[in-house]
């Protein structure tokens, strides 16, 4: 299992209970701060661990909601949404798909998938869109939809060669092989 933060790849190797712990103290950190693009990261990264390291999934969903709720009252604030935030929130929308979809909450994922999507395009975000595609794909075979399944896998296949990103490669290969097991 690895973490991306930015444009690095931390392979926690049996390690993510590790990682957990680390970002847990860097959002307790920041909590006195509450605001900003670097809270939203950290808390974005703590939810991410909690998912990955096979915590809790309902305990990352209920992480990724701060960040949710944060972005939320900037909206509703009708403060200028900058770059930066808009590229975290791709990730937040992306990561809580992930989550969402193990839990059965499928129309839920979905439509954080789809909040993703513009984002990832309107930056021309390779690795997000990329992830979007995966997530789609989970979220299909997780349904019983082989066929958009696998054409998602296969889209997600494309953007993560385009940038040589051979962790999510692996990732989704192996996603295809447990799809053809299962159909």
């Amino acid at each position: 299992k690895f973490f991306v933060i930015g444009n690095h790849y931390l392979f926690t190797q049996g390690r993510s209970n590790l990682a957990l712990e680390y970002y847990l103290k860097s959002v307790d950190a920041l909590e006195e701060i509450e605001g900003g693009l670097l809270y939203m990261q950290l808390v974005n990264l703590q939810g991410a661990a909690n998912n990955w390291s096979g915590n809790d999934e309902k305990k990352a969903v209920v992480t990724f909601e701060k960040v949710l709720k944060y972005y939320q009252d900037i909206v509703n604030s009708n403060k200028e949404i900058s770059e930066g935030l808009e590229r975290q929130m791709v990730w937040v929308y992306n990561n809580i798909a992930d989550p969402l979809i193990t839990l059965n909450r499928f129309e839920e994922a979905e439509r954080y998938l789809e909040l993703a999507l513009p984002i990832a395009v309107k930056y021309n975000m390779t690795l997000p869109y990329g992830r979007y595609y995966q997530f789609k794909a989970a979220l299909f075979i997780k349904q019983g939809r082989f066929d958009d399944g696998l054409r998602y896998n296969l889209l997600a296949l494309e953007k993560f060669t385009e940038i040589d990103v051979s962790p999510f490669i692996s990732e989704v290969f192996h996603s295809i092989a447990q799809q053809y097991q299962l159909s």
